[in-house]
Parts: structure tokens; sequence; C-alpha cells
């Protein structure tokens, strides 16, 4: 091979390296990242995009080289010389791809095991999900009432394992923004780990066919800094009004009957405004 061959090669190299770092660190496939897992993962999947356009632009390359290059020409009706393989050549395709996927593993393996370490600090929130709503679960004192909450609330840079489990069929615990997916399976506990990094609003997405009303099956998740959150969860104790005088009526004692669930009234009456 001479020297000029080698020099076009070479431009051509790094022509695909350039190209493919240019689509790694442009493409907006995935949504910004707002935990450390997802930065993680969507380092990852950068990093599968830069392969992914190298060779796609080497294949569709070498195509068109082929196709322009050795078109038949007009009256020619010679065959071709017979050609009966070159082991170098295949040993290359064969080797080149098995080294790929080699390290795609060991990487993707990194980032999984990462994300399933257990963190200091760490606080545990209880996700239930059933047709066609997630409830959520704080921890709190127990001598205290607390009501479920249909919105979700964690404090900013703390790490998070979410408890899942659901009450009818499989639902998918999936935010896109913190780059976790775990299922929800009646009968089982799962967990799924995620460390929020930017505050601001998102949205809990079921991602398995769930029923009909799988398609609305969205709750927000609000992330914000401790002091907020504290508040928040200190806002859905529910603390036992002045019991009225014999014969005597107020709505907050109802209300608090009725979320009592001491005689049952839940079975057929709720109250929007207490998250029944």
């Amino acid at each position: 091979m001479d020297t000029r061959t080698i020099r076009r090669l070479g431009l051509v190299a790094i022509g695909l390296l350039i190209a493919g770092l240019f689509v790694g660190a442009t493409n907006r496939f995935l949504p910004k990242p707002a935990s450390a897992e997802a930065q993680t993962v969507s380092a990852l999947f950068n990093f599968m995009i830069v392969i992914a356009t190298i060779i796609f632009l080497i294949v569709e390359g070498a195509l068109l080289y082929s196709i322009i290059r050795f078109r038949k020409k007009d009256g020619d009706e010679t065959d071709g010389p017979p050609i009966h393989g070159s082991a170098a050549i295949e040993l290359t395709w064969t080797a080149i791809p098995a080294v790929i996927v080699f390290g795609l593993s060991m990487y993707s393996y990194q980032v999984f095991a990462g994300m399933q370490e257990d963190k200091p600090n760490t606080l545990v929130l209880h996700v239930r999900g059933q047709q066609f709503v997630w409830s959520f679960d704080y921890p709190h004192d127990p001598n205290v009432k607390v009501l479920s909450s249909a919105e979700l609330h964690v404090p900013l840079n703390t790490p998070i394992r979410m408890e899942i489990e659901a009450a009818d069929v499989m639902h998918g615990f999936w935010v896109p923004e913190f780059g976790v997916k775990q299922d929800a399976i009646p009968g089982r506990v799962t967990e799924v780990r995620f460390t929020p990094t930017a505050a601001g609003q998102y949205q809990v997405v079921c991602y398995e066919l769930c029923g009909n009303g799988h398609g609305v099956m969205r709750n927000n998740v609000v992330v914000e800094d401790q002091a907020h959150y504290d508040a928040f969860v200190k806002s859905l104790e529910v603390h036992p009004p002045a019991k009225p005088a014999p014969g005597e009526h107020t709505a907050e004692w109802g209300g608090y009957v009725l979320q009592s669930n001491k005689y049952g009234c839940g079975g057929c009456h709720y109250l929007p405004a207490l998250n029944l």
C-alpha cells in the first residue's frame, strides 16, 4: 500500500470520527437528564450513537463507492474476476464487531451496576400502581395518619429508592428524564433507584399496556429542595378536628370520619380535596 493511499485512508478515518462525534454530541433522542443515573445512561447512549454513525457511514460509503466505481459499462458483457474470499478480510470483519460488542457490554454492565449500588442516606419511598393512577407514600411518624399523594415529591440531590407494587395488573414505572424504568408486578415488590439533580416538574409514565386508560396513567413528579419536600410531607398529615356535640354536624368531622375508613364510607364516597 503506497503512501498516498495510506494518507487518503487516514483522512477518511478522521472524517468518520469527526462525523460520529458530531452526531453523538448533538443528537436529541433522549430527554435532558435530570438525575445522576440519566447522565450515565445518556453518556452510554451517545457513545453507541458515535459507533453506530461511523459504521453506518462506512457501510453506506462502501456501497455507494462500489455502485459508482464498479458499475457495468455499456457494451461490456465480460464476467468479473473469480474471487474465492480473503481470510484476512473475514477475520477483520469478525474481530472488529466482536471487540465493539464486548466493549459495549462491559460499559453497559458498569452503568447498570452503578445504578444498583446502595448509596448512603437513601430515602425510601413507596409507589403503588393501579388502573389508572399512581399513588405515593412517604416515611412518617407511625403514630400520625398520613394520606397517600397522587403527586410524587422528591428532594433534590438525595438518593431515592422507590419500592414499587401493583394493585391489579402489570404497570411500568418510568420517568424519562431520570433514565430509569421498572415493572410494577402484582404480588411482588420491585425497586428502582435514582438521584434527582435538576429541580423542576416531570411525569411518571406507565409504559406497560394496562387497559383502556393506559394512555392517561401519568402523574406529576416534583423535584424540590429539602425544606419544600419536608413541608409537602407535613401537609399530608391528618389531624382530627374537634368532635361536634351530640346532635351537631360539621363538614370537617364528616370528612375525618370518611377518610378514617372507620365505617367503610369510602367504599361509595370520596372527597377529591383530600385525595381520597
